[in-house]
């Protein structure tokens, strides 16, 4: 009978010694899952504000994306920061020490998670939300203004660079300037001309953007303010109430409406740009979007 219930103690021991050990494994275990979510967030998130400086300056997009592993990290994150590809990627690397519960009952006191994370940047070949003018396919130099609508004499039988996207109406037109189509675009899509300068419509617009954002300069303006604005680069010779091809897109800063009547023309200042929008291979007109990708 003792002898039972010796094996008894043992059995019960080593039934309780397993459990504490499944305990320990199960909580760990759910410890580290929660912090790799985590430091990848942190990553994911930091890669892509980073890549917002590029492909213009690579110092300046692993700067941006330190500060924000920092602020959405923890302070004893690992992480190191790569440029690569003529600056289109940005990746990133980071390791964290967690702090381990139950196991510390056999002597693991921490244990290292990983993550990995790379966001590409390439030109913008479609694009929800532009402006309706579109600009002659030519090479643009950046911080040079641009006639984007243009007034009368400049325009070619009647099209002055406006656009018909969302209908014909005028009201139409003036919710597109104010903000943007509705509609995704895409480079190769044929769009209607909108001949005529209307110039009630495109002041109007133009000054509610600029009223949006009012002391914004070329050198201050911060992403997402409504004086950036993404328009169609097309090809085609439009006579009157005609249709252009998209060729791609380009961002301006939005300087100003002047003239009247149809003397009324749009000034824009171009800009390099990453933008929301659906990348791929086209001609680079300095409109860029940057997407999470395989490490």
């Amino acid at each position: 009978m003792m002898n039972n219930k010796g094996q008894a103690s043992v059995l019960f021991a080593l039934v309780v010694s397993a459990l504490v050990g499944m305990t320990a494994l199960v909580v760990d275990v759910g410890v580290l899952y929660v912090n790799r979510l985590d430091l990848q967030k942190a990553l994911d998130m930091a890669v892509m504000a980073g890549a917002q400086e590029l492909p213009t300056d690579a110092a300046g997009a692993m700067a941006t994306a330190g500060q924000y592993a920092a602020v959405n990290g923890k302070p004893n994150d690992s992480v190191a920061f790569e440029v690569l590809n003529d600056n289109s990627s940005l990746r990133a690397v980071g390791s964290r020490s967690v702090n381990l519960l139950f196991a510390r009952v056999f002597g693991n006191t921490a244990s290292n998670v990983t993550a990995r994370a790379r966001a590409n940047v390439g030109v913008i070949v479609g694009y929800t939300g532009v402006v309706p003018f579109g600009l002659q396919q030519m090479e643009l130099t950046y911080g040079v203004d641009y006639i984007l609508k243009a007034g009368g004499g400049d325009g070619n039988t009647g099209n002055f660079g406006a656009l018909s996207l969302s209908g014909n109406g005028a009201k139409d037109y003036l919710y597109d300037i104010q903000n943007g189509y509705q509609s995704p675009l895409k480079v190769g899509d044929i769009v209607a001309t909108k001949p005529g300068n209307i110039s009630g419509p495109t002041t109007q617009g133009v000054n509610y953007r600029i009223q949006k954002d009012p002391t914004a300069t070329f050198e201050t303006v911060q992403s997402g303010s409504p004086r950036i604005i993404v328009i169609p680069i097309v090809i085609g010779d439009p006579q009157g109430r005609d249709t252009v091809e998209i060729a791609g897109f380009a961002a301006f800063f939005l300087e100003g409406v002047g003239g009247s009547g149809t003397n009324n023309y749009v000034v824009g200042k171009f800009m390099r740009e990453v933008l929301g929008g659906e990348i791929g291979v086209g001609t680079d007109f300095g409109a860029y979007g940057a997407r999470l990708a395989p490490y």
